[in-house]
């Protein structure tokens, strides 16, 4: 994991595989798409050239900007504001995706609640919130001992844990501070939530799962009301 491309927060083989998964995963097109937190398009480009009607979302203006330019429908917005329009042409939508480390951003787990109860209300019977399966993939480089408190070998990147929590901040570049071990006032603070902590959130939103899609590239929930597959 890295904090040095918001846009773009993995490497180019686990995009291919990311991008790769979700094709098959959201097939036959079109299908209606809710792509939250969508940079500059990574995974919006791709699911629109596949013939889905994608809606891109980003808090970015510029990020916005350019989903615009490469052809993909975006607008400005904040996926954690209770008021954000959740509709797909007019429609409720058939998927609503949070990749790119996302879903980590709701550092509160009463936040990531919120916003999963809002998602199985607006979307479709049988819909998918889909994220990245950072369950299997960054939990592995925790249980290694990657990711303990400390900083990279080339003075590039900290990472600060919370006290008590799997809460924490990355430092890049000026920002890295070796005598400083506490997440101060203004970081970005994300989340590591375990596949427990899934369930419960998922059983609490009324949705079903998770589940890793067939890859294991994924980590999916599905709206149980009316059953069945999305659309």
């Amino acid at each position: 994991m890295t904090c040095a491309d918001d846009w773009f927060p993995l490497d180019a083989e686990e995009h291919e595989r990311q991008v790769a998964a979700l094709l098959d995963l959201l097939a036959p097109a079109p299908r209606r798409i809710l792509d939250l937190g969508a940079g500059d398009g990574r995974i919006a480009r791709p699911l629109t050239e596949s013939g889905h009607t994608v809606i891109a979302i980003d808090s970015d203006a510029d990020a916005v900007a350019r989903c615009a330019r490469a052809g993909i429908e975006a607008r400005t917005g904040d996926f954690r504001d209770a008021s954000l329009d959740l509709t797909v042409a007019g429609a409720a939508p058939d998927a609503a995706l949070l990749l790119g480390h996302t879903f980590l951003l709701l550092d509160d787990p009463l936040h990531a609640l919120a916003l999963l109860r809002r998602l199985g209300a607006a979307l479709a019977p049988g819909g998918l919130v889909v994220l990245d399966n950072f369950c299997d993939d960054l939990w592995r480089e925790v249980h290694d001992g990657a990711w303990q408190e400390g900083v990279s070998e080339d003075g590039d990147l900290q990472i600060v844990w919370a006290p008590g929590e799997p809460v924490f901040t990355l430092r890049a570049g000026d920002a890295v501070d070796p005598d400083d071990w506490a997440i101060r006032p203004g970081e970005r603070r994300m989340r590591l939530y375990s596949r427990g902590e899934l369930r419960l959130l998922a059983a609490a939103s009324g949705l079903d799962g998770p589940e890793n899609d067939p890859t294991g590239a994924l980590c999916c929930f599905r709206t149980s009301i009316g059953g069945g597959e999305p659309g």
